[in-house]
């Protein structure tokens, strides 16, 4: 028991030295830290003067940097609010900013609402602007919404036209369905004149005449007349001669007359019947 009694009591004592020789009162550990260049920032100031000389020149340097670095820290941080502020970003905190930064970030705040507003943009607020400003940004919208009445886009507000506009976009609306009827989009042929209507089944025919002629399987030869029909047969079987004869595309053979599959070189056709 008098043992372990006398062990804390070293221990204790042991510690208590340890504090003492870390604390900035004592003069020669002051001395020895800022000698070593460690931590030196937190007892430097309590050096004597002839103990600074002491000091090696470094240290003063190092703190001296120290100093620099947070400087130049603090410069970045400021200098990033002041362009958040200016970008209109969420990470602007105007309580940072100079007296004189606060006012070049309103002007600038206020041309970009201003900006905003006239180019319909979600963030205008109209509050901020002039009698002439809300002027001049009512006029952009209304001739936004013209523009898109005549393109026929679902943001259009058939309401805020006028007679003549409307009658402008009206007839706008319906060229643009006459288009797309003629080029065989989504359309209303329901709204087609009865000149219009021809024209477009006129068009229609010939894509898919078109169509039959290329190969495409959009083609429908039960819309095409007699004459259509010919035709493209004629042209169908000379293409088939061509792969035939040249062992080159698709050949069906049993559409050959037998003179044509007489003349087909014995190289192609040997070639033909690998194929088959």
């Amino acid at each position: 028991m008098r043992t372990c009694r006398w062990v804390v009591a070293v221990l204790i004592s042991f510690s208590q030295g340890l504090v003492f020789a870390q604390s900035p009162g004592s003069d020669a550990t002051n001395l020895s830290i800022c000698q070593t260049g460690s931590a030196c920032w937190a007892y430097f100031a309590a050096l004597r003067q002839l103990e600074v000389s002491a000091v090696p020149a470094y240290v003063g340097q190092w703190n001296a940097s120290d100093e620099l670095a947070g400087s130049a820290r603090a410069v970045a941080r400021h200098n990033s609010n002041l362009s958040d502020c200016e970008q209109g970003w969420q990470g602007c905190d105007h309580s940072k900013l100079t007296p004189r930064e606060a006012s070049a970030v309103a002007r600038i705040e206020n041309q970009r609402n201003i900006a905003n507003c006239q180019s319909g943009m979600t963030h205008c607020d109209k509050s901020k602007l002039t009698p002439e400003q809300v002027k001049t940004a009512t006029a952009a919208e209304h001739q936004r919404n013209i523009s898109d009445c005549e393109h026929v886009w679902e943001s259009c507000d058939h309401s805020g036209l006028n007679g003549k506009e409307a009658t402008a976009v009206a007839e706008a609306e319906h060229q643009r369905n006459v288009s797309d009827c003629m080029n065989g989009y989504v359309c209303d042929p329901l709204r087609l004149t009865p000149e219009e209507a021809s024209a477009v089944a006129r068009s229609q025919h010939g894509r898919n005449f078109a169509d039959c002629k290329n190969g495409k399987e959009s083609c429908d030869y039960s819309k095409l007349t007699q004459q259509e029909v010919t035709a493209l047969g004629k042209a169908e079987h000379q293409r088939n001669v061509s792969a035939c004869s040249k062992g080159y595309g698709y050949c069906d053979r049993s559409r050959l007359t037998p003179s044509e599959a007489g003349a087909i070189p014995a190289g192609a056709a040997s070639v033909q019947q690998k194929e088959r």
